[in-house]
């Protein structure tokens, strides 16, 4: 799997997850991104869809993250603007849910005491769940749904598709609905001398390299065939058992040496580089 480290200095309003140690998914893996998620719940480590924070579903409609400032936080939106439903930051009732107003609204709640009812805007407001599978919070209704003695308070869930991990590097586990796995990082064996073999990001001539592990002919080497130093012979490097290297020698000779065995030892980060470019812009306005 090929990542990119990204260079940012990025910075976003406040929102429940917050990335740092950025990378951007190349190649075959375009579109992913992987970060830390500050978030041991959640990985801490996950590669997402290029979804840097979690989505919520209130009640039964999932409202997608808007990366745009309201009130020094993000908010979030029914997607395609379906039914103007939002979720969002005000400074007198914090977390609401709002519908029919944009975000930034602040809403108003007062009791009539001359009439016994609320007047005003309609709308919930609680406290955000914590940012992990299973979690939910309860937001209460405000304003004139008090008038409504059926109205009932409303559930938030997070909603964070990810496969997540505890380290950057190794094989991350899917969760909130995605299936399969995702591998970070470059595999690496080694051997009971303590060499180490890591394997190349692509193929060459349709092969892949492990240090000085390569395909010579229909046989898997280390070391060049024929030397007079000798050389070793075995199999492509395996993830799941032990691959024995045998040690060879030219024909006559008398020299001597011991088999290697060469063992996954998981996985690491590589050293290609490439040429980026930077800017700086202000998007949160």
């Amino acid at each position: 799997m090929s990542f990119m480290k990204i260079p940012t200095a990025l910075k976003s309003p406040q929102m429940p997850v917050q990335p740092r140690e950025e990378w951007q998914g190349a190649g075959a893996d375009a579109g992913l991104v992987a970060f830390h998620s500050g978030n041991a719940a959640l990985g801490p480590y996950v590669i997402t869809e290029n979804r840097w924070c979690c989505s919520f579903y209130v009640g039964t409609l999932l409202l997608n993250p808007v990366y745009r400032d309201v009130n020094g936080y993000i908010y979030w939106m029914r997607p395609n603007n379906g039914g103007n439903h939002f979720l969002y930051y005000t400074e007198k009732y914090k977390w609401v849910y709002f519908m029919g107003v944009f975000p930034g609204f602040e809403p108003r709640e007062d009791y009539n005491s001359d009439t016994g009812e609320w007047e005003g805007d309609s709308f919930y407001s609680g406290s955000l769940p914590a940012i992990e599978d299973g979690a939910v919070s309860e937001f209460s209704p405000r304003g004139e749904y008090l008038n409504n003695s059926g109205a009932s308070k409303i559930e938030v869930k997070p909603f964070f598709p990810r496969w997540r991990n505890s380290t950057l590097c190794g094989e991350y586990t899917p969760a909130d609905g995605l299936t399969g796995t995702r591998t970070f990082g470059l595999p690496r064996w080694t051997d009971d001398a303590g060499n180490e073999y890591v394997r190349s990001i692509e193929k060459e001539e349709g092969e892949f390299t492990y240090g000085d592990i390569r395909k010579t002919g229909d046989v898997w080497t280390i070391g060049v065939p024929g030397a007079a130093s000798g050389w070793y012979e075995g199999g492509e490097p395996d993830k799941t058992a032990p691959v024995t290297f045998r040690f060879c020698k030219p024909e006559g000779s008398e020299l001597e040496g011991a088999d290697r065995v060469v063992t996954f030892a998981g996985y690491i980060i590589g050293d290609q580089t490439a040429a980026v470019q930077l800017g700086e812009v202000a998007i949160w306005r």
